[in-house]
């Protein structure tokens, strides 16, 4: 799917959890702090990209995932973002 498509297919949802206060995917880090506040915890990891990002962008590349975790009402978010120099959104949270 082409990047810029994602974002208007993702973008209804986004703007009916900034109105009613839920996590919807693909927002961003700054979209889920003005729903939920700043998390307690946040755990970032990476992992290098596989041969495919090595061949089409010339050198290894990164996956990143960020979880915030918030102990108070016990909500996890995860985001993930394909490459060191591409935005995080939101793949997954609990509780839903």
């Amino acid at each position: 799917m082409v990047e810029g498509m994602q974002g208007a297919i993702a973008a209804p949802g986004i703007q009916e959890g900034l109105a009613t206060g839920t996590i919807a995917y693909h927002m961003t880090e700054i979209q889920v702090i003005k729903v939920w506040g700043e998390p307690d915890d946040v755990t970032i990891a990476a992992d290098p990209g596989g041969l495919v990002a090595s061949l089409i962008f010339g050198g290894p590349d990164w996956k990143q995932q960020t979880v915030s975790i918030y102990h108070s009402s016990y909500h996890r978010v995860v985001f993930e973002s394909n490459f060191r120099s591409g935005p995080l959104y939101v793949v997954d949270w609990s509780p839903k």
